[in-house]
This record gives structure tokens, sequence and C-alpha cells, in this order.
């Protein structure tokens, strides 16, 4: 990685990766992407057309520590006078608008910690049967329930209530309530 992204520059890494990528179509497979492939907007929506983006996340101090563990002193995006806290702020506009699922590690979890935390949010997430209204009377018309983009855009219910899920409230783990 470190020859190509200093033959073609962050910009050029960044959209030599996203092409290699648009060239993967699997027909099952867990993909794990590198830390700048959410940069790349084309490569990123690929992935989520091929299912569940799930972000494995950890704290931006527990990367620090490992960056400077490796004795890393550039990641891509990162050009003359950026600081690596700096890229790392920069590089979550890009992680945010492209993950189903957002799943905080921290040193120490063991491997099926984290393993059920992410069947749990994953359960989570196809569990949720869209949204219904505080004004409905929760008959079943037969008709589709509108679904989490349909209610950010519609705002109010037809019947002037709130959208509410229908089975549970989504669980936000820290590092979300931290990010709102």
């Amino acid at each position: 990685m470190f020859c190509k992204l200093s033959q073609v520059g962050s910009d050029g890494f960044v959209e030599v990766e996203g092409h290699a990528f648009l060239q993967f179509s699997p027909s099952t497979a867990v993909v794990s992407l590198s830390g700048s492939n959410p940069m790349h907007k084309e490569a990123m929506d690929h992935a989520r057309s091929l299912g569940i983006v799930v972000y494995l996340d950890v704290e931006d101090d527990e990367i620090l520590n490992r960056l400077a563990v490796m004795k890393v002193n550039r990641i891509v995006g990162q050009n003359e006078g950026i600081s690596m806290s700096e890229i790392l702020q920069y590089r979550k506009q890009f992680y945010e608008t492209n993950y189903d699922v957002r799943v905080i590690c921290a040193r120490g979890d063991s491997i099926e910690g984290i393993a059920n935390r992410v069947l749990e949010r994953l359960k989570e997430l196809t569990h949720n049967e869209g949204f219904t209204s505080t004004r409905q009377k929760h008959l079943d018309t037969g008709g589709e329930s509108p679904g989490f983009l349909d209610v950010v855009l519609e705002g109010l219910a037809a019947d002037g209530g709130l959208y509410v899920p229908k089975r549970t409230i989504p669980h936000l783990d820290q590092g979300q309530w931290e990010d709102l």
C-alpha cells in the first residue's frame, strides 16, 4: 500500500482503491474494507448494493495509539500539516454516511463479544418492520409500512401523527450517543 500511496498520492490512491472495489461482485461474502474505502462514494454505493454494511469502529485514541505503536506517520487523505487526529475527524463524515450498523470495539473485547454485538444489531436492523403513526389505531391495513428513508423525508405521518418504530426503538451504543 505505501508504495502505491507514494506513487499516486492520497486522492489517486482513493480512486485506484475505489475502482478496484467496483470490480468486486460476490454472491455471498463478508468484506473487510480499509479506512480509506468509504472516501470513494461510488465504491461505497457498490458495497451498499451488495448487502448490509457493518462498521466496526474504535475510539480515536485507540487508533492513534495503534498508529504510534506501528510507527505509521501518514495515512491516506493526510496531507502536509494535517495531524492524524484531524484526518480521523475528516474521515468520519464518509464513514457515518455509509453504514447500516455501527459497533464500537474496545481493547479487551473478545471476538465472540464483538460478533454477538454485530448479530444483535443485525437482528434489530432486520426485525424493524417499518414505522407507524402515533395516531393510527394499529390495525393492519394490508399496506406496506414506510421505511426509515420515507419517514425522514415525510416528517409527519399522513394522519398528522408522529412516526414511531413498529417493533422497538433502535438501541444506540455509547459512541453513537457521543456523535449525536
